[in-house]
């Protein structure tokens, strides 16, 4: 499809048809002076922290924060939570961290029934 026809056909919904270059540049800032955030999901492990970190490096890209161990803190030891910690630290990186595994993550099969569908997604765990 031409993308002029489809520029035309987005903008018919009030969707912007192209990007707005036009736009003023925002006078608003981080702490830091900075205009923008690098953010990485789904970080799950200490090694994978490593990669991305060594990485980012490689390519000359900042990472401010990354979003971890999604699965769940409670199933890394306490050694791989430092570890990860220690990374993060080094490499200036702010971390979030779940507290524990999410129904998504549990071998119970409740949430995929109609009456737990109702139920929705809740914390598990002790």
């Amino acid at each position: 499809m031409d993308q002029r026809k489809v520029q035309k056909l987005v903008e018919k919904y009030g969707i912007p048809g192209c990007d707005a270059y036009d736009l003023p540049s925002s006078p608003l800032r981080f702490p830091d002076g900075a205009h923008y955030r690098m953010e990485i999901s789904g970080v799950e492990r200490p090694e994978v922290l490593e990669a991305v970190i060594d990485e980012a490096k490689k390519r000359d890209i900042p990472i401010h924060r990354v979003i971890s161990v999604v699965m769940g803190a409670t199933l890394l030891t306490r050694s791989e939570l430092k570890y990860f910690a220690q990374i993060a630290a080094e490499a200036k990186v702010e971390v979030i961290l779940t507290p524990g595994p999410r129904s998504g993550w549990d071998t119970g099969r409740q949430l995929l029934t109609p009456e737990g569908s109702l139920s929705g997604l809740r914390f598990r765990g002790a």
